[in-house]
């Protein structure tokens, strides 16, 4: 062989010895970047597929702690039934009322009515904010009834105390407008037909009997001095009626609770003595 060819030969052998260590440093350089690629790409899916991974566990119980929070925010209690409160139904309580307005003495009758009709429980009535009464559910309903509404406006509030599967509820302000009562007056005469001279008291009886007030008494159309009422009656005594016949009347004044009346006119007699 030549010196040339063996140049020739020498420089092949080179050439791929040189090819080879490329080769080998390549793939040393390339296989760490894909496996590290690959356990990058094994977290990511881990995370976001992973079903018992610790980022899923909280996922879930955020989930849970947030549909807990959203019946807090309701503002109507928790619910017994279960261990989320998103197990119980919420219910809705309205008010009614039997009469309204309605006059001072007359019994009046709430009824609150509370759904879904499967509620069960009781429902506290208030007045004016105070607590007065409370009624268990039957059917549905509630009922509280009073007759001690003094005159004026009063607002009526019910709420539904809730039970193991419903939340409490509570229902809108019910403005009840209470009257003053009527009363009525009459009046009487201890003696009739009387003599002249004697003594004549006429009795004034203002129903209901717990009126309060003054009766004036007014005799030929001439106004007496009032009488306070007592036990609801007023009284006034007289011997100085002349003879022959004088018109009487009673006017109650009325008070805080009840209406003025006026008693029908009567006639009182009086004939001479030795009649």
């Amino acid at each position: 062989m030549s010196n040339g060819t063996m140049r020739e030969t020498n420089k092949k052998y080179v050439s791929l010895a040189a090819i080879t260590i490329l080769l080998l440093l390549g793939s040393a350089l390339v296989a760490p970047s894909f496996n590290a690629y690959a356990q990058e790409d094994n977290k990511t899916k881990g995370n976001y597929n992973g079903s018992d991974n610790d980022g899923n566990k909280n996922d879930r119980k955020q989930i849970k702690d947030e549909d807990h929070g959203d019946h807090d925010d309701h503002g109507k209690g928790k619910c017994k039934i279960g261990k989320y409160d998103k197990h119980c139904q919420d219910s809705t309580t309205t008010l009614t009322s039997s009469i309204n307005p309605s006059d001072f003495g007359q019994n009046v009758v709430f009824v609150a009515t509370v759904s879904p009709s499967g509620a069960t429980g009781s429902v506290t009535f208030s007045v004016d904010g105070i607590t007065k009464g409370q009624g268990t559910i039957v059917g549905g309903t509630a009922v509280f009834s009073t007759s001690k509404l003094s005159p004026g406006t009063h607002t009526i509030v019910a709420q539904y105390t809730g039970s193991n599967k419903f939340f409490p509820s509570t229902s809108s302000p019910l403005t009840q407008t209470v009257n003053k009562g009527d009363t009525k007056t009459t009046v009487t005469s201890s003696n009739n037909p009387s003599k002249f001279g004697q003594k004549v008291t006429f009795t004034a009886k203002v129903s209901p009997s717990g009126a309060t007030g003054t009766v004036t008494f007014s005799i030929d159309g001439t106004p007496q001095p009032p009488v306070t009422l007592s036990g609801g009656q007023a009284k006034i005594s007289t011997s100085t009626l002349s003879v022959g016949h004088h018109t009487v009347m009673a006017q109650y004044s009325g008070d805080s609770k009840f209406n003025p009346s006026t008693s029908g006119t009567g006639v009182q007699t009086v004939n001479p003595k030795g009649h």
